[in-house]
């Protein structure tokens, strides 16, 4: 029994459908990675996903782990959410012309959290 004899070993058609099913398998892989690559970047420029489109998400506070405070721009019109795993609920809707003078006075950079505390100071304090 020779080892070196090329029947025994499977010879060299072995290698080659091995070499020929690994190419195949690596080929199949990156069509797929392609694909889906392309399908992510489709979604993100239409504003599938990003917000880009006509809902947007403009800021979020936890409020705690699972629970938080969201607020979206739905076709012009603001609207803040409470989400909780279970429940999500309107709290408030501001449309641009009813909207607080706390949050158009704010510019871009401040934080939204100080601005639903000063909020909320201002309605307490006013009384309504």
């Amino acid at each position: 029994m020779n080892l070196s004899d090329p029947g025994l070993m499977g010879g060299p058609n072995l290698w080659i459908t091995l070499l020929k099913g690994l190419g195949i398998l690596s080929l199949v892989l990156g069509l797929l990675m392609g694909t889906l690559y392309l399908i992510r970047q489709l979604l993100f420029r239409t504003g599938g996903i990003s917000g880009k489109g006509v809902i947007k998400m403009l800021a979020v506070y936890h409020v705690s782990s699972k629970e938080r405070i969201i607020l979206m721009d739905v076709l012009g019109e603001k609207i803040l959410l409470g989400v909780t795993p279970h429940h999500i609920q309107s709290l408030a809707r501001l449309s641009v012309d009813s909207e607080p003078e706390i949050l158009r006075d704010r510019d871009s950079t401040s934080s939204f959290a100080a601005s639903i505390k000063d909020a909320l100071v201002k309605r307490f304090e006013t009384g309504r």
